[in-house]
């Protein structure tokens, strides 16, 4: 009784914690055309926040549950979370790695028992890209356009634990996962001080233990405050599916998460 009431809390808990952090990166614009074209090493550190929603299903251990989260829900569980991306880039290659943490906490009542359920999650993802193009968006225009691609690999590990009343089991639930990705990405110049960008990645392809397939689209604008720091701000969308085991083993996640992004990039 204890066990199948525990998989009925968890299939929401464990879903909403998982893809908490994003599950995807972002896509930090620079500050300035330094970035864009420079054969010298460039750096930028971007803090963000992903104002997410998400809606889908989850099935734990052969129990599917619907999912329908709007951010205000999701935000009442956060205890603590980072986002962030650092990027390295030089000439025509650029590497970044971007980790999020998350905290959680949530009441649950197990018919008359009442606890609590901690979620850790931690996500990290790297990528290696080339530019492919780089220079006037079209013949004789005055604003600049540059297209990258690249290859990645994506790290998520969820860990939740249940704290209930002695003298009940502490049940507790493991997933982890990596997906290899292709990603992409076009930034140009609207003026002087806007500039636009268009970033995407596929992956998984059930590959090993990876995600069925997983996708992201996102758009962002980023004006300049400063020589070397710019404030952006966009929207992303962002598609999981992943499916493993089968009978009490069983854990299937297809959702969409999706909302406003914001950021602050500085270079140096």
């Amino acid at each position: 009784m204890v066990a199948s009431a525990f998989l009925r809390a968890l299939r929401r808990a464990a879903p909403v914690l998982l893809l908490l952090a994003g599950i995807a990166p972002s896509q930090a614009a620079a500050a300035d055309d330094d970035w864009l074209y420079s054969e010298d090493w460039q750096f930028v550190v971007s803090p963000y926040a992903w104002l997410l929603s998400m809606d889908g299903d989850a099935t734990i251990a052969g129990v599917k549950s619907d999912i329908d989260m709007p951010f205000k829900d999701i935000l009442s569980d956060l205890n603590f979370m980072f986002e962030g991306r650092f990027e390295a880039h030089k000439g025509d290659w650029n590497i970044f790695i971007d980790p999020t943490l998350a905290w959680l906490s949530s009441d649950v009542d197990i018919g008359p028992i009442s606890g609590e359920v901690d979620t850790n999650m931690a996500l990290i993802l790297a990528a290696v890209s080339r530019t492919l193009y780089r220079g006037p968006r079209s013949e004789g225009s005055d604003r600049n356009l540059k297209i990258e691609a690249g290859l990645g690999a994506a790290y998520v590990g969820l860990k939740s634990d249940f704290d209930l009343p002695a003298p009940l089991p502490q049940p507790s639930f493991r997933q982890s996962w990596v997906d290899a990705v292709i990603t992409a990405r076009a930034t140009t110049e609207i003026n002087d001080n806007w500039r636009w960008r268009l970033a995407g990645l596929v992956g998984g392809f059930g590959i090993g233990s990876a995600s069925q397939l997983t996708w992201m689209l996102e758009t962002h604008f980023g004006r300049r405050m400063g020589e070397n720091t710019q404030l952006w701000f966009g929207y992303r969308v962002w598609s999981i599916d992943y499916e493993r085991g089968s009978g009490a083993s069983q854990f299937d996640l297809d959702v969409v998460l999706q909302g406003p992004l914001v950021g602050l990039a500085y270079r140096f």
